[in-house]
């Protein structure tokens, strides 16, 4: 068993010591080194290998495509043009201010200006319950306008109904009191505040590329005394799909990795995170009769089939994707009801059925 190894983190600065000192040699603040658990490591970092080729290429200036950053608006023209014209999409932006000066105020507002636009706004909240986020958004006159609120500081817990709603904007207010399970120190620590930020920074996305879709138009009758007319990209019978393709964003180092995924004419519904490294992304056909998990590395960028399933008679209910749980040695357990029944299935790391958990004749339902 490994030794566990303690150290002395300055909250006021995040010096580090060995042995606690009264006084931080690096900001002469007193009394703010906090002893700290060091999670223990397999492999030192910098023993660690990269594939070769792994990472992003190199590119000339001039090969690089001028594409314009997508941002999307808040609402709220002062908070637009002090980020350039709204929030770049895969962004993390820092909200900071004294306490009571209106942070939370103003980001319900834009989690209300924004759910008015359509896009799908998930409020998350470490520091109050829902219900007083509720009368804040009734004095701000927002509680219709459909943002999720999530009361929780569970870094873990937040990611997984981060993967259910799939929100355009997430907000985390305030990302002093998030922690992480795996992390032996107290929410708020500079470890928790260091590892939760670089968790949230590192996110995955789908882009859309539409241009072969055609626009279908039609009125759209309400409580108004005319009809108003809406249009929307849909590709019906014998029209081409939107082109998806998977990125991972780094806020960090600002880079975005494109996946070695390729949509063709398949949707990619759900994205899925398994370890800090692996991001698992599910396709499924038209037709909805075959599903594909891939396993892909944020790193290398490489991806290889970990599971399929196909019904030459009924729709694969791909939702149950949902369920799959992951194990500490790297085997998963897969909800199915690919010989008729709901049942679950241990799988290796490799993706190579073991064996049946469940007895046969009867729906597992969790």
């Amino acid at each position: 068993m490994p030794k566990v190894k303690t150290k002395y983190v300055c909250s006021e600065c995040g010096y580090t010591a060995a042995k606690w000192l009264g006084k931080c040699p690096d900001c002469g603040s007193w009394n703010t080194l906090n002893e700290e658990v060091e999670a223990a490591a397999d492999v030192p970092p910098l023993k660690q290998k990269r594939a070769s080729g792994a990472g992003a290429p190199a590119l000339p200036i001039g090969d690089i495509p001028d594409e314009a950053a997508s941002r999307t608006g808040t609402g709220i023209n002062e908070l637009d043009r002090v980020l350039g014209g709204g929030v770049v999409e895969g962004s993390m932006v820092l909200v900071g201010g004294d306490p009571g000066i209106g942070k939370s105020t103003l980001l319900t507002q834009l989690s209300a200006n924004v759910s008015r636009m359509g896009e799908t706004v998930l409020y998350v909240s470490g520091e109050e319950s829902a219900r007083q986020i509720k009368l804040r958004a009734n004095r701000l006159g927002a509680e219709k306008t459909g943002f999720y609120v999530l009361s929780e500081n569970d870094l873990s817990i937040i990611e997984a109904r981060m993967q259910e709603i799939s929100p355009r904007v997430m907000i985390v207010d305030s990302i002093q009191t998030m922690y992480r399970t795996d992390i032996a120190s107290a929410p708020g620590s500079v470890s928790q505040v260091r590892e939760c930020a670089s968790r949230i920074m590192y996110l995955a996305f789908v882009r859309l590329d539409e241009t072969e879709v055609p626009t279908f138009s039609w009125d759209v009758y309400s409580d108004t005394q005319y009809p108003k007319a809406e249009s929307l990209r849909y590709p019906k019978a014998g029209c081409e799909n939107a082109k998806a393709s998977v990125c991972v964003y780094d806020v960090a180092t600002k880079g975005i990795q494109r996946l070695q995924v390729e949509s063709g004419d398949v949707y990619l519904p759900r994205l899925r995170w398994t370890d800090e490294n692996t991001l698992l992304v599910l396709r499924v056909n038209r037709d909805q009769t075959k599903m594909e998990v891939l396993s892909c590395n944020a790193k290398s960028t490489v991806c290889h089939p970990l599971y399929s399933e196909e019904s030459k008679k009924y729709f694969v209910d791909y939702s149950l994707f949902d369920e799959w749980q992951w194990l500490s040695d790297g085997k998963f357990i897969v909800l199915s009801e690919k010989n008729g029944w709901r049942q679950a299935y241990l799988y290796s790391s490799q993706g190579v059925e073991q064996k049946t958990l469940t007895p046969e004749g009867i729906d597992v339902t969790a």
